[in-house]
């Protein structure tokens, strides 16, 4: 299962910004949980979700704060940070 994420411009969906396995998926789940109890947005591997940019600053943010806390994943954790970070666009996550 992959995650892919497109911005919302590209109606056709022809250009992925990037994508998430499984196991990105893993790394990734305390920040999405705590992205779904601050603002009830729900990304996971089986939806289709819209991340508006404030959104996805929130979550280079909760990449940012799991980083200061943990020892697992560092990493595979900052480059997700850094991809997060880099995009300045409203997107949607699309899971298969």
């Amino acid at each position: 299962m992959a995650l892919d994420f497109y911005e919302v411009s590209d109606k056709a969906q022809k250009e992925i910004l990037f994508s998430l396995n499984d196991s990105d998926m893993g790394v990734l789940e305390p920040v999405f949980k705590e992205l779904r109890r601050l603002t009830g947005i729900s990304i996971d591997q089986y939806g289709k979700s819209r991340i508006s940019q404030g959104h996805l600053e929130l979550i280079g943010k909760l990449i940012a704060d799991l980083l200061n806390t943990s020892t697992n994943n560092t990493p595979q954790l900052q480059k997700f940070r850094d991809l997060f970070q880099n995009v300045y666009s409203d997107v949607i996550a699309i899971g298969d």
